[in-house]
């Protein structure tokens, strides 16, 4: 793991006010980008050959991680239900994603590691 925080005590603050006082909306930022990156694994897995390296690319970063990836979590579709549903309804979004593609998003571009996060935070974000 990277160590992004060498020379920094610990009574020592990382980030300046002025940094934290900034108008950027991050995470509508990170929910746009999590959208696009949706849509490009979406039509990307349609190879068989770029599906099963990014299947194996999970499986490495899983690993790397201490975690083992459950097939579950990426083969299907994950459909909204309850109030997410409601919401994607009434804002005309789809109500059914690939896990695979949401996986990766979650993964490779949040950090999450979550569909349900994923899904509830950025991809349904308006």
């Amino acid at each position: 793991m990277r160590d992004y925080f060498t020379g920094v005590r610990l009574d020592e603050y990382i980030f300046d006010k002025t940094e934290l006082n900034n108008k950027i909306d991050l995470h509508h930022l990170r929910a746009c980008q999590a959208k696009r990156a949706y849509l490009y694994y979406l039509n990307a897995i349609r190879d068989p050959a770029f599906k099963a390296q990014l299947i194996r690319e999970l499986e490495v970063r899983f690993a790397s991680n201490g975690r083992e990836l459950n097939h579950d979590q990426i083969d299907g579709i994950y459909y909204l239900r309850g109030r997410n549903r409601k919401f994607a309804l009434e804002h005309n979004l789809p109500t059914a994603y690939n896990r695979l593609a949401l996986m990766a998003v979650s993964v490779f571009h949040l950090s999450h590691w979550r569909l349900d996060v994923t899904v509830c935070n950025y991809i349904l974000a308006v």
